[in-house]
């Protein structure tokens, strides 16, 4: 449905005779939309460095809640409602995280895109996989901090890409990766690409599995 106020109605009726029905409403907002950050700026200020920078949330939203501010790959969070902080290291690299109340997430990046980490989108990721084969599967489990889309890479020695597969707008991830007959023996490695609703990417680690039959 549109982004709005909605309302949960409750009809009731007390049990006694000629009693009239009774509504209750009950407010819902719908808000589907992440809040834009713009105009980032690093300032020194006594021996710090400030970072703030614009957030607007879309017309009718829940409103503008805080983020989430990664300096250099360290973890940093604003005041309720605030949109700067003091960090104690010169910013090289930012990612603001900006998150409104209905839990939308978006990723604004400054500076150096090197510290750009999977950890910033997911809370979990993980690759279980020993003597894999046809009655074995490899297990794949991620867990996303939002609704993200998911592309799964399986490699060989040579970081050929022998398989790929996609899971789209959700989560949690869990799925199982079987090799085909032709598949060798061996040692292969397996990564996911992460995309988040407003375009931001990030790439895991990969983890080795072992096929064997």
């Amino acid at each position: 449905v549109p982004d709005g106020t909605y309302n949960y109605v409750i009809k009731s009726t007390l049990d006694y005779k000629s009693a009239k029905p009774q509504y209750v409403k009950l407010p819902v907002k719908i808000d589907s939309k992440a809040v834009k950050v713009s105009n980032i700026q690093v300032q020194p200020k006594n021996g710090k460095y400030e970072i703030s920078f614009n957030a607007a949330d879309s017309a009718g939203g829940s409103g503008y809640g805080g983020a989430i501010v990664f300096v250099n790959g360290e973890y940093y969070e604003t005041n309720e409602g605030e949109t700067s902080l003091l960090v104690p290291t010169e910013p090289k690299g930012i990612v603001v995280m900006a998150y409104d109340y209905a839990y939308n997430q978006s990723y604004t990046v400054w500076g150096d895109e090197s510290y750009i980490d999977y950890n910033m989108v997911l809370s979990w990721y993980y690759v279980s996989g020993t003597d894999v084969n046809e009655n074995n599967p490899a297990q794949i489990t991620g867990y996303a901090n939002n609704r993200v889309d998911w592309k799964i890479y399986v490699k060989d020695e040579n970081g050929n890409i022998i398989d790929t597969k996609e899971v789209l707008n959700e989560h949690t991830l869990r799925m199982k990766w079987t090799p085909e007959s032709n598949v060798p023996d061996g040692k292969y490695y397996i990564s996911a690409g992460v995309t988040t609703k407003d375009g931001f990417k990030v790439t895991t680690d990969s983890k080795e599995i072992t096929v064997k039959r």
